[in-house]
């Protein structure tokens, strides 16, 4: 085989011999540069001084370590100024100087540092062969050249928690060229202030609506543009609806209640009476001659098996084998081991015979769901008022049989569960749900509560159109909007929601007419998010900021 290709640099390197030794690949190579330059006055030198060994760690080679035996000259520098009479020669491409590993590994090793971290990259490297401590790997992060900052024009503002609640940082994003540029380990306004000071060139701030970043900027850079992110812009007005909803918890009760009482109903088209069949009737007490005759079969059938019972223990005696009077008696293998077993013949036990505990509710079940109740949950509920001490599944088993006969538009409408009062975030949901998919008994709801509240179903209106015009709209839709809130009755929520805009104002109307957000700054935050929390939050603030702005640089 010819290793000479597994070399980092064929072209300066000559493979002299290849050996293994406790699971390392030992690579003899020799360098076959014949002139150096001199790094101190920078002149060609021919004149060998010396040759010495150079160990040098290389990338593994089928899961085994590799080591390189590199022999190197030393030179004579002949620049009589210099102040440098020996030096060695460099291997470009192979390894840095005074380096104990190839370059190759060395990148190999940092993008593992960068990636997965101190802990585990130390784990992953010694599975792939290649020795280095965590402490190694931080390191490597740490002394890691950082590209200087470009300055930007766009840029974008989010906070991330070290510890959520109390301590927080700023991560800044410059959105032209969609990568982080840097980290404050703060969110206080004179910090952020500070780090856009240095920056007069930024144009465009897109921000969330949080005050301290607003006031940050406008201490910092005037004359910016500040655009409010549509995502919370959204979000906010959506908890708007969702706080106008809690306030007629009450009324949602109530349609809730009243959903229940008409919901689950058969049709009286499609509804027939349920007859007694359907149940299973007590047996009637027997007569005399029927109790005889059954004694009497009884009897021919004990004999018969008594007569097999000591067939096979002849057998057996005999030095039959359980298989062959199988066979013989047509007897399962296991019955024959069980009399086997016995000492004297094994009587059969009586057969038990269970009652449903639904017999003695039959007639009211009955007669509630030829009322048209079809819901299994609340006739369940009334039968334990009753005293009924069986299972929900019991009862469900027994109307699933008349569920059965009825029309397929019946079956479908029916539901075994009751309807369920709905939270104030889920009907948030199926009123501002661009395509609601909802059954009948949701939109039965729905209906309901906005006849009976038809500020819920004006709110949804503005709330609505408020965000089309997010989308495309323009700033005269917005004033318009602004002043159909404050005409509206009632909706005080809203109308407090339209007067922080108002405070705002400037950054809210950007965001309708530029088509920058803060969507990218966001997906950032997660990035940096996952990153803390492979560290175990561990590590400290600049290995922090180097892993994320890592991969930017990368």
């Amino acid at each position: 085989m010819n290793f000479s290709i597994c070399l980092p640099s064929p072209l300066i390197l000559r493979l002299d011999d290849v050996s293994v030794q406790k699971k390392t690949v030992i690579f003899r190579v020799s360098s076959i540069q014949y002139q150096a330059v001199c790094p101190g006055c920078q002149q060609l030198s021919d004149k060998v001084h010396s040759r010495y060994l150079r160990t040098l760690a290389d990338l593994p080679l089928s899961g085994l370590a590799v080591r390189l035996l590199c022999q190197v000259k030393k030179f004579f520098c002949r620049n009589r100024e210099c102040s440098r009479r020996i030096f060695v020669e460099r291997l470009q491409d192979v390894a840095q100087v005074s380096a104990r590993q190839t370059s190759r590994l060395s990148r190999i090793i940092c993008s593992l540092a960068f990636y997965v971290g101190g802990r585990t990259g130390a784990k992953v490297t010694e599975r792939l062969a290649i020795k280095v401590s965590r402490q190694t790997l931080i390191r490597r992060i740490l002394k890691a050249p950082r590209s200087p900052i470009s300055v930007p024009r766009v840029i974008g503002i989010d906070d991330f928690a070290f510890r959520r609640g109390q301590v927080y940082g700023t991560l800044l994003i410059d959105l032209e060229r969609r990568k982080a540029i840097d980290m404050i380990p703060s969110r206080e306004a004179e910090d952020v202030a500070r780090w856009l000071k240095q920056y007069p060139q930024v144009e465009v701030v897109s921000r969330d609506r949080s005050p301290i970043y607003a006031a940050a900027v406008s201490l910092a850079l005037p004359t910016a543009d500040q655009i409010a992110d549509r995502f919370h812009i959204v979000k906010n007005i959506y908890e708007v609806l969702e706080k106008i909803l809690h306030r007629e918890r009450k009324t949602i009760a109530q349609v809730s209640e009243e959903v229940r009482r008409t919901a689950n109903r058969i049709s009286r088209a499609n509804q027939s009476p349920i007859e007694n069949k359907r149940f299973k009737q007590p047996k009637k007490s027997k007569s005399a001659a029927d109790i005889a005759t059954e004694e009497i079969k009884h009897s021919a059938a004990r004999i018969r098996r008594i007569e097999k019972y000591e067939t096979v223990k002849r057998l057996r005696i005999e030095g039959i084998s359980i298989s062959e009077i199988s066979r013989r008696l047509r007897m399962h293998r296991e019955t024959v081991r069980h009399f086997l077993r016995c000492n004297e013949y094994p009587e059969i036990k009586p057969a038990f015979k269970k009652i449903s505990p639904l017999i003695k509710y039959q007639d009211y079940i009955r007669q509630r769901w030829n009322e048209g109740c079809g819901n299994a949950k609340q006739i369940y509920q009334e039968l334990l008022k009753l005293g009924y001490v069986g299972s929900y599944d019991t009862l469900m088993r027994f109307l699933r049989v008349w569920r059965s006969d009825l029309p397929k538009e019946d079956r479908l409408r029916i539901r075994l569960k009751t309807f369920r009062t709905p939270t104030a975030r889920e009907i948030k949901w199926w009123l501002l749900e661009s395509k609601p998919k909802l059954d009948e008994e949701k939109s039965r709801f729905l209906e309901l509560l906005q006849a009976r509240e038809p500020e819920i179903g004006e709110a949804v209106k503005l709330i609505t159109e408020f965000r089309r015009i997010l989308k495309k709209g323009n700033e005269n839709d917005y004033e318009n909007w602004r002043e159909k809130v404050r005409q509206t009755t009632g909706n005080q929520e809203l109308k407090n929601f339209a007067f922080r805009l108002g405070k705002d104002d400037r950054a809210i109307r950007g965001a309708i007419t530029t088509d920058w957000s803060n969507g990218q700054t966001e997906g950032q935050v997660n990035r940096l998010k996952l990153i803390k929390r492979q560290m175990y939050g561990r590590a400290s603030f600049e290995v922090l900021k180097a892993r994320v702005l890592f991969a930017e640089v990368d």
